[in-house]
């Protein structure tokens, strides 16, 4: 399955990348597409055309294990933790108009006082979360449907991991 999405891969010019109302998708993981302005804006410029199509097929197996891991992780969730828009619509019912809920995302990581989001007493840290978490936030307030993220993550050991991904914003409320 990856080896034709690499296939794919390799019948699309880094150098002739359009809208994607024109264009045919490098990839596809069930009913998921990555196209070549995905990875337009991925590709930094200046990047000779080898460079180019080896950082291009580097790209598009990263997508596709990310979107193939989400699914298998998804699929061991039961129906209560995977429908939160569910859970958003029974609580509003309580709140008047200004305090409801109207979009949400779900987050590619649980808060963590390790990243400084959290006090040690797992109390949010609002300035902190705001100033990284602004492009969600700007995006949530926007009408975009979702919010690309780049950003590294630390662990307690001092690993760092760097996690690219795209965030689907969902709407509860319709304004």
């Amino acid at each position: 399955m990856l080896r034709y999405f690499i296939f794919l891969l390799a019948l699309v010019s880094c150098n002739n990348m359009n809208k994607k109302a024109q264009e045919k998708p490098v990839a596809r993981v069930f009913d998921l597409y990555f196209y070549p302005s995905d990875l337009d804006r991925l590709i930094p410029d200046g990047v000779d055309a080898d460079d180019s199509a080896r950082i291009a097929r580097r790209l598009t197996e990263e997508w596709v294990r990310e979107k193939l891991l989400l699914n298998r992780a998804e699929q061991y969730l039961s129906v209560e933790q995977k429908d939160v828009q569910k859970q958003i619509e029974e609580s509003n019912k309580d709140l008047p108009l200004p305090a409801k809920i109207h979009r949400f995302v779900n987050l590619y990581k649980v808060f963590d006082a390790d990243d400084e989001e959290l006090t040690r007493t797992s109390k949010l840290k609002r300035a902190f979360v705001e100033s990284r978490y602004k492009d969600i936030v700007d995006a949530l307030y926007s009408d975009a449907d979702s919010v690309h993220m780049d950003t590294t993550i630390t662990y307690e050991d001092g690993r760092e991991q760097r996690i690219k991904t795209d965030l689907r914003i969902q709407d509860v409320i319709k304004v």
